[in-house]
């Protein structure tokens, strides 16, 4: 058994506080082990699915980062929890040390990407901005990937202390003993940093949201009717119904409203994009610093705001029970709680609580009925197995293979020439005809001379 006293250096934890780890012939998962477990791996893959869903729809690619840095968070959990039994102490050194850098530095990152997933979602309901995504594309792909590695990875290794700056937690290894303040260099003082303005952009977007809803009549049948039938004329309060594909092009996010009557989604369009298969000449667009009511918008579904509300609610609540409890203990120079506690199983539970909020959307309803389809059908499944349908060997497969071919040749040749010969009985039937019709026009032509 291991022991190790600890400093209040950095961490603030009392220097009589001893690590302990458990022996190695501990039993191989507790209880809370086995819930942690289950949690992190149905996490896992729930996020995965989310990832594949948006990032073959046309969506805004800043939220599959964010899915991406859900999926790189988890699988140190995961592989933690199934190989080590989420007891890593009985792990090596070295091998902590990778898990804990590792997931310090997935977490930054998912901070970083949610908050800029939330600016996105901001820039483009609250100020109307969506024009200029293609352009910030690459720099957000830059942060997302620098940032974390920098500060979440390669900063950890040159300022904790060896050997026992990265520890065993409850049930995965922990960032523990920098020399510089934890908050510098750790997932809890950066996220909490990063939630601050997401937070804002969260609930702004959400309060916008509401007040279009109030503001605009989104539910009356009437406006309805008023903005399909398109704008008309000297008309302040006149709403426009916008046609995506003819009009602008936008990214997409599993919150996006946009403005077009008869879809599921709806975004607050940009007030300069006008159908042009329903544009009046006469009618004037209204200023962009106009008032609410005079936006360009179409009615909103409760369910989009619902979203946008658990988003929010979501990210602070994680922010304030997670990073922010940590990095308060941690200033307050409070004892680190070694025993698993609540906190452990949020962390598990943010990839089912994200694929809740983001993967009940119709959209990816759409998707999943789409390759549940492609699945019943069986087709790629019978090509990916195709090699293994042979009857003794590898040679009476290949041979048959060869007849199969050639079969197949055989019959596309005897459609060739029954094609050829129906085409010339047709020419034949054309000509017997075209000679009939001559006949009867010279006997026709005998008859009337002979009249005359």
């Amino acid at each position: 058994m291991e022991t190790d006293t600890l400093n209040n250096n950095a961490t603030g934890i009392s220097p009589d506080t001893p690590i302990t780890r458990s022996p190695s012939d501990d039993p191989y998962m507790t209880s809370g082990a086995v819930t942690y477990t289950i949690l992190c791996t149905i996490s896992l893959i729930l996020m995965c699915i989310l990832t594949i869903i948006y990032g073959r729809l046309s969506y805004n690619r800043v939220f599959v980062y964010f899915c991406v840095s859900i999926i790189a968070l988890f699988i140190p959990h995961t592989l933690g929890a199934w190989i080590f039994g989420a007891n890593l102490a009985r792990a090596p050194d070295w091998l902590c040390w990778i898990q804990g850098l590792w997931i310090n530095a997935a977490g930054i990152g998912a901070g970083l990407t949610v908050l800029l997933y939330s600016f996105e979602i901001y820039k483009s309901i609250v100020l109307h901005i969506d024009n200029d995504y293609h352009l910030l594309k690459k720099y957000y792909l830059a942060l997302a990937v620098l940032v974390p590695l920098l500060i979440g990875f390669i900063g950890p290794v040159i300022v904790a202390e060896k050997p026992h700056g990265v520890l065993p937690g409850p049930y995965f290894c922990i960032l523990y003993r920098p020399i510089l303040p934890l908050a510098f260099v750790s997932i809890q003082g950066w996220n909490t940093l990063f939630s601050i303005p997401g937070i804002y952009f969260s609930f702004r977007t959400v309060i916008e949201v509401i007040k279009v809803i109030y503001t605009q009549k989104g539910f009356d049948d009437k406006a309805l009717a008023k903005e399909r039938n398109g704008p008309k004329t000297n008309s302040a309060n006149t709403n426009i119904s916008h046609d995506i594909e003819s009009a602008f092009t936008m990214p997409y996010t599993p919150t996006t409203m946009t403005s077009t009557a008869n879809t599921s989604q709806i975004i607050q369009s940009p007030t300069t994009y006008v159908n042009h298969d329903t544009y009046d000449a006469n009618y004037t667009l209204p200023d962009r610093t106009s008032k609410l009511s005079d936006r360009t918008i179409s009615s909103i579904p409760v369910y989009v705001c619902l979203r946008l509300v658990l988003f929010g609610l979501l990210y602070c609540a994680v922010t304030i029970s997670v990073y922010g409890r940590n990095l308060y203990h941690s200033v307050r120079q409070k004892e680190y709680d070694f025993k698993p506690t609540y906190l452990e199983y949020v962390i598990a539970s943010l990839g089912i609580i994200n694929f809740l909020v983001f993967g009940t959307s119709r959209e990816a309803g759409r998707a999943y009925l789409r390759f549940i389809m492609i699945a019943i059908e069986l087709n790629w499944l019978r090509r990916c197995f195709a090699w293994m349908r042979r009857d003794e060997s590898f040679g009476d497969w290949e041979i048959q293979q060869e007849k199969k071919r050639a079969e197949e040749k055989a019959k596309q040749e005897k459609k060739f020439k029954e094609m050829q010969q129906k085409q010339k009985r047709r020419k034949n039937q054309h000509q017997r005809d075209d000679s009939r019709a001559n006949v009867l026009n010279n006997t026709m032509e005998i008859d009337d001379d002979e009249t005359d």
